[in-house]
């Protein structure tokens, strides 16, 4: 080729491995592995037969493509949150469901729909599990990164949820969590799934600590910083379980690092944080 001709080319050439450099962190896919394998956990997380709710796009639509296209888990009920309160949705629940007792599903005020449904599943002797907490009329039970929604004042055997739950945490796939997802990453959900994993894990540690099973509550808030370093409540809630221990010094660490988030939140309760 021409000399002239040659050159350009070499320079076209060069720009474009330069904006691949540049932008290879970006367009790197490989962290997508996070959200598979997030969704899997879940379903993995499932007894058979069982009813599992689920919210957020994301999480739900990965959850249908694993089901409807690969196959996966095909014996369990999958419903997302917020189409079960949506008005045109109730049609397709009363026909899915003709046989639950839900006729009158449609004229139920969409706030009071998912407890109906979750009702309803009971009654058809169908277990209940969600990727979200259901706090004020349901028992939350860890199960994974899961809960399994009780009625509510429903008692629950502890050491049996921490073996269940010691199992799954074993089992999962966590590829690419143990890098902490920044800024940069092509796409924020990454970082909340990788902070739904710490979540789930703080939420089991107040339920171990509330049945007085103090050791696994203190693992469980550590393994969930792991995932989510700068989760207020995992730190606050693991300064206050050293505290209770006697272990001030380890208490007022984690406080230390809980007031740098939230330090209104010291305020407010009239008390410092930083000590």
């Amino acid at each position: 080729a021409p000399r002239p001709a040659r050159a350009l080319f070499l320079l076209i050439a060069a720009l474009a491995l330069l904006n691949l450099g540049a932008h290879a962190g970006r367009n790197d896919r490989g962290r997508d592995l996070i959200v598979r394998d997030y969704a899997t956990n879940v379903l993995d997380s499932v007894p058979h037969g069982a009813v599992l709710l689920s919210t957020g796009d994301a999480v739900s639509g990965t959850l249908l493509y694993l089901r409807e296209a690969l196959g996966m888990r095909r014996d369990i009920i999958l419903e997302d949150k917020s189409y079960l309160t949506r008005p045109w949705y109730a049609s397709k629940v009363q026909e899915r469901y003709k046989d639950w007792g839900l006729d009158g599903y449609s004229s139920i005020e969409p706030e009071k729909k998912v407890d109906a449904f979750i009702e309803a599943a009971r009654r058809h002797h169908k277990e209940v599990y969600a990727t979200f907490l259901m706090l004020e009329t349901c028992e939350n039970v860890p199960q994974g990164v899961l809960y399994h929604l009780l009625p509510k004042g429903a008692s629950t055997d502890a050491q049996a949820v921490r073996e269940v739950n010691h199992r799954l945490w074993d089992h999962y796939a966590l590829r690419g969590t143990d890098k902490p997802a920044s800024p940069r990453d092509q796409e924020q959900m990454v970082r909340e799934i990788v902070q739904a994993y710490g979540k789930s894990l703080n939420n089991a540690a107040l339920y171990f600590d509330n049945a007085g099973l103090t050791d696994e509550a203190r693992r469980s808030y550590e393994m969930a910083l792991r995932f989510h370093p700068d989760d207020f409540a995992a730190l606050h809630n693991l300064g206050q379980l050293y505290g209770r221990l006697g272990d001030q010094a380890r208490a007022a660490s984690f406080t230390r690092r809980a007031a740098v988030i939230d330090p209104d939140f010291f305020a407010r309760m009239g008390r410092p944080g930083a000590g």
